[in-house]
């Protein structure tokens, strides 16, 4: 268990991540916690060792990490209650009997969307049948890229990545496009073999 202050710093450090997704340093989160920004860096890096915090590079702040997550979800975020008038909704839909599967998960992806505020997404648990069908990066800087990768299911991933040394982002393109074309049409299950045996040799 991490003591108040951590859990306050790893609580701020979430929900500020989650919001803009960018690393959260320790100035940023003095103006939220009565202690110094050399304290804060401590508790940080505390937490980074303990592995609830990740650093993506030298001279960035903390990200949340998986067990981070975890962390946040089972101690430290508050559940609320779902009202009667949802439940009534769920339950209706749950006792409509002539409704096909689809049905189902649309109209309840649709409640989830309304309780939340946020765009709720159904993705098919078939990884074993889904398949790339492109990798790409596109340059934000000299420092920094975006990784892009789309499935045949039309489903999109991407994810901002630092380079920390000194690479070329054209010889980075080149070793993407070799990488894209060695993986195209690979089941996302298999994706790992074949970057091991395949590409990294």
């Amino acid at each position: 268990m991490l003591n108040e202050r951590q859990t306050e710093l790893l609580k701020l450090i979430i929900e500020d991540y989650t919001k803009t997704a960018y690393p959260v340093s320790s100035k940023s989160l003095c103006e939220f916690l009565d202690c110094s920004s050399a304290t804060i860096r401590n508790e940080m890096m505390e937490l980074e060792e303990l592995g609830f915090l990740e650093k993506t590079h030298i001279s960035s702040g903390r990200i949340p990490s998986d067990k981070g997550y975890k962390y946040y979800v089972n101690n430290i975020m508050k559940k609320e209650e779902i009202s009667k008038n949802d439940i009534f909704k769920f339950n209706t839909i749950f006792e409509n009997n002539n409704l096909p599967v689809s049905d189902y998960i649309a109209k309840s992806v649709e409640i989830v969307s309304e309780l939340t505020h946020l765009t709720a997404v159904v993705l098919g648990n078939a990884s074993n049948d889904t398949c790339i069908t492109k990798v790409e990066v596109v340059p934000i800087n000299e420092k920094s890229l975006i990784a892009i990768l789309v499935t045949d299911k039309g489903h999109v991933e991407h994810k901002t990545v630092v380079i920390e040394e000194e690479v070329s982002l054209v010889d980075i393109k080149q070793t993407v496009d070799i990488i894209s074309k060695m993986i195209l049409g690979t089941k996302l299950n298999d994706v790992k073999n074949v970057l091991e045996s395949e590409i990294k040799p």
